[in-house]
């Protein structure tokens, strides 16, 4: 990258609030920034997403201008029964909607840049497992009461990573328990795993990017969402714990 400046980054999850990281990431294109290392959670995951297989913050923008956030929710034949379709839904499916639309939607928008699988971003430093894809999103798998850092972790599964799709990742990562259906992973040795939204367990992952010295060879910038009105503190009543 000649003449750029270098850092990695990391996104916060925000579910809708998440297309706010846009402007930031414009910001910081803005300051002459090219982004070597991505990382995010949840809304943070499919920013990370897009920029690792090449992406600009306008041309993420304008991608989410188009869209109706409502397609989103899209039901399944138990979903369209009303209120007691959705009950059953949630008892059989685990989750309201498919998500099958976002990934769709996902999927053509890597698919447009030619990057549609992990082994598309190995990158230099491929004999380093923390830094051997460009991306790389938390997911929490209930089953195992653990967290997944995709897609290294996919070896556990008897998977190979590099294979893996990035939308399923990404898909993953955001599946808001209850609102979108968990995303099933079976094992090795054929035991199926609930995988959801990675807030559960690592809403921020800065951890992720960072080399463990105090003085990296470039910056790690974080973004998190945060409210512009400052809260005041009250005091609280004394109780027994």
């Amino acid at each position: 990258m000649p003449g750029k400046l270098k850092a990695d980054a990391v996104f916060e999850g925000g579910g809708v609030k998440g297309i706010g990281l846009v402007g930031a990431i414009a910001e910081i294109e803005r300051a002459g920034y090219e982004f070597v290392n991505l990382a995010g959670t949840s809304a943070g995951a499919i920013a990370a997403g897009l920029l690792a297989v090449g992406y600009r913050a306008a041309e993420i923008k304008t991608k989410l201008e188009e869209l109706d956030y409502r397609d989103f929710q899209d039901e399944g034949l138990l979903d369209k029964l009303g209120l007691p379709g959705k009950a059953l839904s949630l008892g059989f499916e685990l989750g309201i909607y498919e998500g099958q639309y976002f990934h769709d939607w996902f999927e053509g928008l890597l698919q447009a840049r030619g990057k549609t699988k992990f082994g598309d971003l190995v990158t230099e430093w491929s004999n380093d497992v923390r830094y051997r894809y460009k991306l790389q999103v938390i997911a929490a798998d209930v089953t195992d009461q653990r967290m997944l850092v995709l897609p290294r972790d996919l070896e556990s599964f008897g998977l190979d990573p590099d294979e893996f799709p990035i939308a399923r990742a990404v898909r993953m990562s955001m599946s808001i328990p209850l609102f979108f259906e968990p995303v099933r992973l079976k094992d090795k040795n054929d035991r199926v795993h609930i995988i959801v939204d990675g807030g559960l367990l690592s809403n921020y992952p800065v951890w992720l990017l960072d080399d463990g010295t105090s003085s990296p060879p470039w910056p790690t910038f974080g973004f998190k969402l945060v409210e512009r009105a400052e809260r005041t503190l009250g005091t609280a009543d004394w109780k027994p714990i």
